[in-house]
């Protein structure tokens, strides 16, 4: 399998590019400079460096830098927090949505100006440039953060449906990492336009002790040099807020997202250990199940029975109602009439797993993390030697499922659901994309791994029935 690049090592690969790029215009700007033969007009790269340096042996440089950099910064995190718990209350919500898009739409559209007259009325200029920041970041990061949480993948909700994750994981786990990336980016475009509007503000209200005051000094005495040197200083440190910021972002992901191994006693819900020590596999009954969908019959009056604690092997043509039969059974969807029962009736309450037709996994996170989504008991020995029985190597375990080929992803998907605490085991085309080798260790490995669970397998290949020695289920 050939691993993607990580991205760091993709950065680190433009890395050589991108100087190239800047030695390129900073040539260009000594070119126009050398051109002009003025330096009130424009002055050279060389000597805004030089002024920049004895700008910083002043005290008044730093004490300027703090005054803009508290304000604006201020203005980014008010307006991060608010723009993403809006935009979490929205995605959640429709109503709410509906309220916001008018306002978020009308900040985004008012100049930059209009504000700034309107809070010089209403506020000191102090607070001038912490408002105009605060209204510059917030409807980036609501944008952002609303796009993402809409995108969310409902074949994933739907497996956490199946798996009865809790919805404090479900958010931490599922749903963070989907639209932490669309909040990645936010945050890089909104940085800069904090500081730019910020600085504006600046110079306009002329606060004490900012860049924004200096920048209109150097203006007001046609000072070119500390002109080009503040804006070097601002483009600094916009660059080093966004690098700064981004890590910690990104550190601050990394831990949420880290899903460390809790005890048994804990992790197990009330209905698991009451399955652990008393219910039995569950036998199915399945009672004249009829299933459209508009025109199309899915299911035609299918009764059946599964047995208890071993393998059956749903089988039938393309379209027979394979899948629609699974998602049935996993309550995914509700039958338009029939029953489906499991017996002994207390067994109604013991939980089961499923493996999908498309594996849904969380891509951004660890192997071993996906499968803690539904098992959050296991070990790294279980989950180690449980990869080994699939022909995985255990070191794949801390490393990102978007780095995995489809038969790895396939399997790991598989393991998922049979290392979770469950009774019944719904499996959907569980062999797709796996060679004839690797689909011989998978059916040898299964029978151990499903323990004395029921299990209903829908598969084409009469081959896969024959070697479980499995009862089928004919649509």
């Amino acid at each position: 399998m050939q691993e993607r690049p990580s991205h760091g090592t993709d950065r680190i690969q433009r890395l050589p590019v991108r100087l190239l790029a800047v030695c390129f215009w900073l040539l260009v700007w000594e070119l126009a400079s050398l051109s002009l033969h003025s330096d009130l007009l424009l002055v050279s790269p060389l000597q805004a460096v030089l002024r920049l340096l004895e700008l910083m042996r002043e005290p008044a440089f730093y004490r300027a830098v703090a005054g803009s950099f508290s304000r604006i910064g201020a203005g980014f995190l008010g307006g991060l927090l608010t723009g993403t718990v809006l935009a979490v209350a929205a995605a959640r919500f429709r109503p709410v949505r509906e309220l916001l898009a008018p306002a978020v739409l009308t900040i985004k559209s008012i100049p930059v100006a209009s504000f700034v007259i309107l809070v010089l009325i209403w506020f000191t200029s102090r607070r001038l440039s912490t408002v105009i920041s605060f209204l510059m970041v917030m409807p980036t990061i609501y944008t952002g953060v609303l796009e993402g949480a809409l995108q969310i993948d409902r074949q994933l909700e739907e497996m956490a449906d199946v798996h009865r994750i809790p919805y404090a994981r479900r958010l931490r786990y599922l749903r963070a990492p989907q639209i932490y990336p669309y909040l990645l980016s936010s945050c890089r475009l909104a940085i800069g336009l904090a500081w730019k509007s910020g600085i504006a503000a600046e110079v306009i209200g002329l606060p004490s002790g900012t860049i924004g005051e200096r920048l209109q000094q150097a203006k007001i005495y046609l000072n070119t040099p500390d002109l080009f040197a503040w804006t070097m200083a601002i483009l600094l440190l916009s660059f080093l807020t966004e690098k700064v910021f981004l890590a910690l972002l990104r550190l601050l992901f990394g831990q949420l997202t880290r899903m460390p191994v809790q005890p048994a006693e804990s992790a197990m819900s009330p209905e698991t250990k009451k399955d652990a020590g008393i219910l039995p596999a569950p036998s199915l009954r399945l009672s004249s199940l009829y299933k459209t969908y508009g025109d199309t019959v899915a299911l035609d009056s299918l009764s059946a029975e599964a047995p208890a604690g071993v393998v059956s092997c749903v089988m039938g043509p393309s379209g027979a109602g394979k899948t629609t039969l699974l998602r049935l059974i996993a309550g995914l969807e509700q039958p338009d009439s029939g029953t489906i029962t499991r017996l002994p009736e207390a067994a109604s309450a013991a939980p089961l797993s499923m493996v999908f037709q498309e594996d849904r996994l969380v891509e951004d996170l660890s192997v071993l993390s996906n499968l803690r989504l539904t098992s959050p008991s296991l070990t790294e020995e279980r989950a180690s030697q449980a990869l080994r029985s699939m022909d995985l190597p255990g070191e794949l375990l801390h490393r990102p499922v978007r780095t995995l080929s489809g038969g790895m992803k396939r399997r790991v998907s598989l393991l998922r659901a049979l290392l979770t605490d469950s009774r019944l085991l719904l499996l959907d085309e569980p062999f797709t994309g796996l060679d004839d080798r690797t689909r011989e260790i998978v059916l040898h490995g299964l029978p151990a791994l499903a323990e004395d669970r029921t299990v209903l397998l829908v598969t084409h290949d009469p081959a896969d029935a024959a070697a479980l020695h499995a009862p089928v289920i004919s649509l």
